[in-house]
């Protein structure tokens, strides 16, 4: 599985799905270099198919909460461990946690949530997660500045396929 993060504009968007890019994440928290506008993010997501798009709100719980009371299309939400809780219920099963320690990273495996770490966690029950930095001159295709990585995921292809089964 790939997830891109932090993509900027519809070419790079519609690019990585051309691509079969899995994922491809916006950065919505105040304060990132990497945040679009709500209403650019809409535009975008009017012309993806075949990609998961993920809405990244960091450790910005009133930004989540303000999205959250629109109607924005979005397959997954990210978050810092920090504040889950503000994540309604319904959609903890679509959001992915970003855990800065190994400890926590763990904890919330175990109850089964999605995690993203900068770590190397080995885990049995739905992800191993390892982060990989890409140089920008091996994507070419891709307008990005130093903030682009990919991450590679080895996915429990049972919870893939339920969050592919029809609602």
């Amino acid at each position: 599985m790939i997830k891109i993060n932090h993509l900027t504009n519809l070419h790079d968007a519609r690019f990585a799905a051309a691509e079969n890019v899995d994922f491809i994440s916006f950065a919505m928290a105040k304060g990132n270099i990497r945040k679009i506008p709500l209403t650019l993010y809409q535009d975008i997501a009017q012309w993806i198919a075949g990609t998961y798009l993920v809405l990244d709100f960091e450790e910005d719980a009133n930004s989540l909460l303000e999205t959250l009371n629109k109607s924005i299309p979005f397959d997954f939400l990210q978050v810092h461990a920090s504040i889950i809780h503000f994540v309604p219920t319904n959609l903890l099963e679509r959001t992915f946690v970003f855990c800065p320690s190994e400890f926590e990273a763990l904890n919330f495996l175990e109850q089964s949530f999605i995690v993203e770490s900068y770590l190397n966690i080995q885990h049995d029950k739905h992800f191993q997660i390892v982060h990989v930095d890409c140089k920008k001159e091996n994507f070419k295709n891709y307008t990005l500045d130093y903030s682009f990585f990919l991450e590679n995921y080895e996915l429990d292809y049972e919870l893939f396929n339920k969050w592919n089964a029809p609602n």
